[in-house]
């Protein structure tokens, strides 16, 4: 597949304000090379729209990526199963896109981790390392108290050695951020 930059996904959000309809939230590691933080690559876009979606608006997004030359399976939709875990996200959403029918937004910092957090693979662990990263050189406030409870309640379940490793680096990094 074909590797997504800042400057595609620019476009890509752009066009999604005037061909799709309601309001979307851009998630995972897509995030990243938008907000400036390009440290990997990313092949596929996690757009998810946000309340009462059909496959005609999953197939207006795949059209959308079609036109601006990647393939339909670069569009990304699993988030939405554990966005929709969480009972507050729309609290937690931060506006990045206005157009005519549609309102492209991202995850605050806090929301990025809770959707990062439960499986937490090495991936999404160097992620939330880079978004960490972001919000304290920006100021973007971080819920620590909300993050520690779900570190917490991970660490307790957790039964492989690697992702204990990776959720304990997370939290040390959490209070690094306190700091």
């Amino acid at each position: 597949m074909k590797p997504i930059d800042r400057k595609l996904l620019e476009k890509l959000i752009r066009l999604a304000g005037t061909r799709l309809r309601g309001d979307w939230i851009l998630i995972g590691g897509t995030v990243l090379p938008l907000l400036g933080i390009g440290y990997r690559v990313t092949t596929d876009i996690d757009l998810i729209c946000v309340g009462k979606s059909d496959q005609t608006d999953t197939l207006q997004l795949m059209k959308l990526a079609e036109s601006l030359g990647l393939s339909v399976e670069s569009i990304n939709q699993a988030g939405a199963f554990f966005l929709n875990k969480i009972p507050d996200f729309r609290s937690q959403m931060i506006l990045l896109h206005s157009g005519p029918s549609a309102q492209i937004f991202r995850p605050n910092a806090t929301l990025f981790l809770r959707l990062k957090i439960a499986r937490l693979t090495e991936s999404d662990l160097d992620d939330c390392l880079a978004f960490l990263k972001f919000a304290k050189k920006t100021g973007e406030p971080v819920e620590l108290p909300v993050l520690r409870k779900m570190m917490n309640t991970e660490l307790s379940r957790s039964a492989g050695l690697a992702k204990f490793q990776r959720l304990e680096k997370l939290q040390r990094q959490l209070e690094v951020v306190d700091t």
